[in-house]
């Protein structure tokens, strides 16, 4: 996994923290707590290699939700932003808002 954080200040990227584990179902949860202020958006994007995954549920906010390249059940879901797959063999239930 490949995290490309976004930041104002060297200061504010020492504030990052990401956090990658395994719940009890053998999900893969990804977190990125980042430091922001009302002036600015920070932001983190996360690419990540999943192999032999069967059933996919990415959740995200504020920004462009995309897959690429993957197979089987996908649920997308994000605010603020587009939702996208792309070369994707299976079924794909997609939902943005903008809140």
């Amino acid at each position: 996994m490949i995290a490309d954080i976004h930041t104002l200040s060297p200061e504010r990227l020492e504030k990052v923290t990401i956090h990658a584990d395994r719940n009890v179902n053998s999900t893969l949860e990804v977190n990125a707590n980042l430091t922001n202020n009302r002036t600015f958006v920070e932001g983190c994007s996360f690419f990540t290699i999943l192999p032999d995954a069967q059933y996919i549920d990415l959740q995200y906010s504020k920004g462009l939700l995309a897959i690429r390249d993957l197979s089987g059940a996908v649920q997308l879901k994000t605010s603020n932003g587009s939702a996208k797959a792309k070369n994707h063999e299976g079924s794909v239930v997609a939902d943005t808002s903008n809140r």
